[in-house]
C-alpha cells in the first residue's frame, strides 16, 4: 500500500525524490508559505473587522445626525463639478477596496495550495481521513485544487464583499434622490429609480469581486455553464482545474514516451471533425444535420465536435443522448475552446478519451491492443485503428462506417495502399485475439470493398480507370506527333 502511494505521488510530483539540499530548500519554502498564509489571514480578518466597525460607526452617526447629513449632502451636490468629483472618488474607492479584499483572498488560497504541494513533495499525506480533516480545508487536503479560489456566496468568508456591496448601495441610494426626475420615473407616485440603481450597483460590486477570484481556467462562460447544468439538473465535475491538470499530465507522459501525436491529429480531424480548425468548439451545421437525421429517420448520430466530445468525457458525469446534456455540453465546449489551442485540445482528446471499456487514453489503449510493441514506433495504420476504437463500449465493429472511413482517408491521401493492407491485417489480428467481437465474413467484406475501391481509383489517385486510360492515350498521342515533327 505504501509503495503504491509512492508511485502515485511520483506521477503527480516528478520531484518526489528530493536530494538533501533540495529538501532543505523545500522546507524553507514551506516555512515561508506558512508564514505568508498566517500573516495574510490576519490582515484579511483585521481588514474585515475594521470595515464592519466603520460601517457601524457611520450608521450610528447618521442615525443621530440624519438632518445635518442630508443638508450637507444637498448643499454639496448642487454643484456639477462637485458631483462629478464625488462620483469618481466614490467609484474608485469602492472598486479599490473590493480589489484589495479579492487579491488578499487570492493570495491566501495560493499560499495554501503551495503548502499542500510542498507537503506532498516532502512525502507527507493525510490519506483518506476526510471525516476528521475535510479535504476542502488546508489541514486535510491532499490535492491543491481542492481549495477553491472562490469560497461561495454563503460562506462566512464572503462577509467583506457583502459589507462593501451593501454599504456602497446604501450610499448610492442616499445621494441619488437629490436629482430631479420627470414623472415618467415615478411608480404609484413614488420614485423607485434610486432603489433600483443602488441595488444594481451592489450587484455590480459583488460581481466585480467574483471576477477577481477567477481560477486558472475559469471564465464567465464556465460560470454560466455550471449554472446551466444546475438549472437543467445535469451532474458535472466541479473540480475543473484538477481534472485539466490530470489530462495535461497524461499528454506530457505521452510525449515523454515518444508517442507521435501528429499522426493521430491528422486522422482524428479527418474522421471526427473536419471543420475542427474553423469552428469555435461547436459546429452549428453539424448540430442541424444531426437534428435533421433524427427528425427524418429517428436516428441519433453525429453532431458533436472534437471539443464537445472531450468536454463530455472530462466533465459530464452522466452519459446518454438527452437534449439537456447536449446543451450543457455545448456551453462547456465553447468555454474549453477558449482555454486551449486547437492542437492542445486534440492532444488532450487523444490522451484522455475512452478507446475501449475501462481503457482511457492513448497509452493504455496502445498497451491493450498492441502489448508487444513500442509506443514510440506507432505507425499510421495503428493510429487509424486506435482512433476508430474511440468511445467503443461493446468491442464491436461497425463495418459500413469502417469502410467509409478507410475510403475517405485513402482518397485524400492521408493513408496509402500499404497502410490499407496493414489496417486489414491489424483488424484480423485483433479479431483473432478476441479484442474485437466480429466475424471473418465482416472482415472479408471490408477487404473486398476497400480493395475494389482502390483498384478502380488507380490506387494512389482519385482518377477512375477511364480517366487513367484517357490520360495514357493523350500522352502517347503527344509523343507520336513530337517524333513526327523531329523527323
Amino acid at each position: 500500500m505504501i509503495e503504491t502511494t509512492r508511485i502515485k505521488d511520483q506521477q503527480y510530483f516528478p520531484t518526489y525524490h528530493l536530494s538533501k539540499e533540495a529538501t532543505e530548500v523545500a522546507l524553507k519554502e514551506y516555512d515561508l508559505a506558512a508564514s505568508t498564509l498566517a500573516s495574510e489571514g490576519k490582515v484579511l480578518n483585521m481588514s474585515t473587522s475594521v470595515l464592519l466597525g466603520f460601517i457601524g460607526v457611520a450608521a450610528a452617526f447618521y442615525k443621530d445626525n440624519a438632518v445635518r447629513v442630508e443638508g450637507a449632502l444637498k448643499n454639496g451636490i448642487e454643484s456639477t463639478h462637485t458631483l462629478a468629483a464625488f462620483v469618481i472618488v466614490f467609484v474608485l474607492l469602492t472598486l479599490a477596496s473590493t480589489s484589495y479584499f479579492a487579491d488578499t483572498r487570492r493570495s491566501v488560497v495560493l499560499s495554501s495550495r503551495k503548502i499542500i504541494i510542498l507537503r506532498r513533495m516532502l512525502g507527507l499525506s493525510y490519506g483518506h481521513i476526510e471525516l476528521v480533516l475535510p479535504n476542502k480545508r488546508i489541514e486535510g487536503a491532499n490535492e491543491p485544487y481542492h481549495l477553491r479560489m472562490f469560497h461561495g456566496w454563503i460562506s462566512p468568508k464572503a462577509v467583506p464583499v457583502y459589507c462593501l456591496s451593501i454599504t456602497s448601495g446604501v450610499l448610492v441610494w442616499l445621494f441619488f434622490p437629490k436629482f430631479q426626475l420627470g414623472e415618467k420615473y415615478f411608480v404609484f407616485g413614488y420614485n423607485f429609480f434610486p432603489i433600483a440603481l443602488s441595488f444594481l450597483w451592489g450587484i455590480f460590486v459583488a460581481l466585480y469581486y467574483r471576477l477577481h477570484l477567477l481560477d486558472q481556467y475559469e471564465s464567465i462562460f464556465r460560470i454560466v455553464s455550471v449554472f446551466t447544468a444546475r438549472i437543467l439538473r445535469q451532474k458535472i465535475e466541479l473540480n475543473f482545474e484538477y481534472i485539466i491538470y490530470r489530462s495535461r499530465l497524461s499528454v506530457m507522459e505521452a510525449k515523454r514516451l515518444g508517442v507521435p501525436v501528429e499522426i493521430f491529429r491528422t486522422i482524428l480531424v479527418a474522421l471526427e471533425d473536419r471543420a475542427f480548425y474553423k469552428h469555435h468548439g461547436v459546429s452549428l451545421r453539424a448540430i442541424f444535420a444531426a437534428a435533421y437525421r433524427y427528425l427524418k429517420r429517428g436516428k441519433r448520430s453525429g453532431g458533436s465536435t472534437i471539443t464537445q466530445q472531450i468536454a463530455r468525457t472530462l466533465f459530464l458525469k452522466m452519459s446518454g443522448g438527452s437534449v439537456r446534456r447536449k446543451i450543457v455540453e455545448i456551453f462547456l465546449a465553447v468555454w474549453f475552446d477558449r482555454c486551449f489551442s486547437k492542437n492542445d485540445i486534440i492532444d488532450l482528446y487523444i490522451c484522455s478519451v475512452r478507446y475501449e471499456r475501462r481503457v482511457n487514453g492513448v497509452i493504455e489503449a496502445f498497451k491493450f491492443f498492441f502489448p508487444h510493441e513500442q509506443l514510440s514506433n506507432v505507425n499510421v495504420s495503428q493510429a487509424f485503428f486506435l482512433i476508430e476504437r474511440v468511445s467503443n463500449i461493446n468491442s464491436g465493429l461497425i463495418v459500413d462506417k469502417l469502410i467509409l472511413n478507410i475510403k475517405y482517408l485513402f482518397d485524400n491521401k492521408i493513408i496509402n495502399r500499404q497502410d490499407v493492407f496493414n489496417i486489414i491485417d491489424i483488424f484480423k489480428y485483433q479479431i483473432e485475439a478476441k479484442r474485437i467481437k466480429s466475424s471473418q465474413n465482416n472482415l472479408d467484406k471490408i477487404k473486398n470493398d476497400v480493395f475494389n475501391h482502390m483498384f478502380f481509383y488507380g490506387f494512389e489517385t482519385k482518377k477512375t480507370t477511364y480517366e487513367i486510360l484517357r490520360g495514357e492515350i493523350i500522352k502517347l498521342y503527344k509523343s507520336f506527333f513530337k517524333i513526327i515533327r523531329n523527323i
